[in-house]
């Protein structure tokens, strides 16, 4: 009996050893979500990624998704598989960090930074003008009436020093 028990154990061993590697490996909800959350649905009901929208289309693409996984195949594999079969722009719900997409990631930044100096520079400009035409004001006023206080004190020192003598 004993020889038995242990080619029972053995075979089912084997058998389970089988089925587990005919279904693949175990896929969690969250490793699905990660992949479709970055993938159109092009179902035609909006532009939602395929975790949002609640449509046939994308519950087909979700299975699928799920089915590349357990067959081993990595989120890079799976989205390139998505943009040969549709191309970039429509699948992706953003565009790769790479090549000529790398503008799109850099580019807002970069008009960000260029119009922070600008308006920093045109700033400085509009001061330098201003304190350039307030002195050219200030030194014609002076040239036009002389300082009305400095007479007053003239005339009073004059009038104390009368008063003395």
């Amino acid at each position: 009996m004993r020889p038995r028990f242990v080619l029972f154990v053995a075979l089912y061993l084997v058998l389970a050893g089988v089925a587990s590697t005919a279904q693949g490996q175990n896929v969690t909800r969250e490793q699905v979500k990660a992949i479709t959350s970055n993938l159109v649905c092009l179902c035609g009901c909006g532009n939602k990624t395929v975790s949002v929208c609640g449509c046939s289309t994308a519950d087909a693409t979700t299975r699928e998704v799920e089915q590349m996984l357990r067959e081993g195949k990595t989120a890079d594999q799976i989205f390139a598989h998505y943009v040969n079969a549709r191309g970039d722009i429509s699948v992706l719900a953003a565009p790769p960090k790479k090549g000529f997409n790398l503008l799109v990631w850099v580019l807002p930044f970069l008009g960000i930074f260029v119009a922070g100096i600008f308006l920093v520079a045109k700033a400085r400009h509009w001061q330098a003008d201003t304190d350039k035409r307030e002195a050219t004001l200030t030194a014609e006023s002076a040239r036009a009436n002389p300082s009305d206080s400095a007479d007053v004190y003239r005339e009073r020192l004059t009038k104390e020093l009368e008063k003395i003598d």
